[in-house]
C-alpha cells in the first residue's frame, strides 16, 4: 500500500495540467477505501482468531 501511495505522489507531480483539487479528491477517496477495507480485513482477522482461541482451549 505504501509504494502505490508513493507512486500516486509522483503522478501527481508530472500531471500538472489537471486541477489540483480533483487529484487531491481522488487520492482522499482513494485512502478512506483503502484505510476502511484494511480495518475490515483487521476485524475479520481478529473475528477468526479469537472463534479459533475459544475453539482450542
Amino acid at each position: 500500500m505504501m509504494r502505490s501511495a508513493g507512486r500516486l505522489k509522483g503522478r501527481r507531480i508530472a500531471l500538472t495540467g489537471i486541477p489540483l483539487w480533483q487529484i487531491a479528491s481522488q487520492i482522499v477517496c482513494l485512502q478512506a477505501s483503502n484505510f476502511t477495507s484494511t480495518l475490515y480485513l483487521i476485524q475479520r482477522a481478529i473475528e477468526l482468531v479469537s472463534r479459533y482461541n475459544v475453539k482450542k482451549y
